[in-house]
């Protein structure tokens, strides 16, 4: 068994995909999904969210935004290389996922979070991993 903090990331990301596809399900049906699966007010839809900020073991500032309850189960949105948080605006804004608690953070030199000169602040990817926690 994998022990290590990326396959700990790894399988809660498995296991997201998995909530999230059942529960989009219950939720569609619930806020009444109407012509092939698109909902009237959608395309109209920006959801706001609380920002907030928190500092990396090594100081680096990053930059995050929470939407949703507080006690419903989490969802952990983590971008890819060249991105920000702002890739995810179509699923915080979607009604099949209001019965989660989503996050979505900068990746570090990313977004709205600070971006370190040193090359060391890239270079150990044990430091990404432990970003994502946070």
């Amino acid at each position: 068994m994998d022990l290590s903090r990326r396959g700990f990331l790894a399988g809660t990301a498995g296991l997201a995909a998995f909530a999230v596809q059942t529960k989009a399900v219950s939720a569609a049906t619930q806020a009444g999904v109407v012509e092939g699966g698109v909902q009237n007010n959608r395309e109209n839809a920006k959801a706001t969210g609380e920002p907030f900020t928190v500092r990396a073991a090594d100081g680096t500032m990053l930059a995050g935004e929470a939407f949703g309850e507080p006690e419903a189960p989490e969802i952990l949105f983590i971008h890819g290389l060249r991105q920000s948080r702002l890739s995810w605006e179509k699923q915080f804004a979607d009604p099949a996922l209001a019965g989660f608690r989503m996050v979505g953070f900068d990746l570090r030199g990313h977004g709205d979070s600070d971006k370190p000169t040193l090359l060391d602040a890239y270079s150990d990817a044990d430091r990404w991993a432990y970003d994502a926690p946070l």
